[in-house]
């Protein structure tokens, strides 16, 4: 038996997730000097710098959208004519028998890839900040580029399973969560 998580428990840890990002962002600005690497090249080394608080700002930003993009969207593709959100056998997932499982299959959906955002985010921000604090300032350019390639794979992985997902049932033609 398949366990589906529900919309609600994906909601909170998209939220938990988001606020441990800007946690994690408050005490990288309280950790770090004033003028702080802002930007690293390919081999680690800084090229670019701005105030912590600018880089504060800006992180603090990026957050946000991120939190409003996958907040939101659930509720966006609700009042959204069907024919306009695209998915595979769309007349199937979306008549009047499957609409509301389908549309809390896409909310859990959408809460997963922006909870995978906020991890890579988060990360990010905190190999930034242990660069900012390291004599000589040195980004880890190796586990950044680990860490990347993680959240490509599963950015793959999850546009493949989600694909995936509608396709139609073999069996009685109801949708479910699964």
């Amino acid at each position: 038996m398949n366990h589906v998580v529900t919309s609600n428990a994906m909601r909170t840890a998209f939220i938990v997730t988001v606020s441990i990002s800007v946690i994690c962002s408050v005490i990288g600005y309280v950790l770090t000097p004033e003028t702080i690497a802002i930007h690293f090249n390919s081999s680690g080394m800084p090229d670019n710098y701005a105030s912590s608080l600018t880089a504060l700002i800006i992180w603090l930003g990026v957050t946000g959208l991120v939190f409003f993009t996958f907040y939101t969207a659930p509720g966006a593709l609700r009042r959204m004519p069907a024919s306009m959100i695209n998915i595979p056998n769309n007349e199937f997932w979306f008549n009047h028998q499957n609409k509301a499982n389908t549309l809390k299959k896409l909310e859990n959906q959408l809460f997963a890839f922006g909870i995978a955002t906020c991890i890579f985010l988060t990360s990010v921000s905190l190999l930034a900040t242990v660069a900012n604090v390291s004599e000589p300032i040195t980004f880890n350019a190796k586990l950044f580029w680990t860490l990347f390639g993680l959240y490509v794979a599963y950015t793959v992985y999850w546009a493949i399973t989600l694909y995936l997902s509608f396709k139609k049932p073999k069996s009685n033609g109801q949708a479910s969560l699964e």
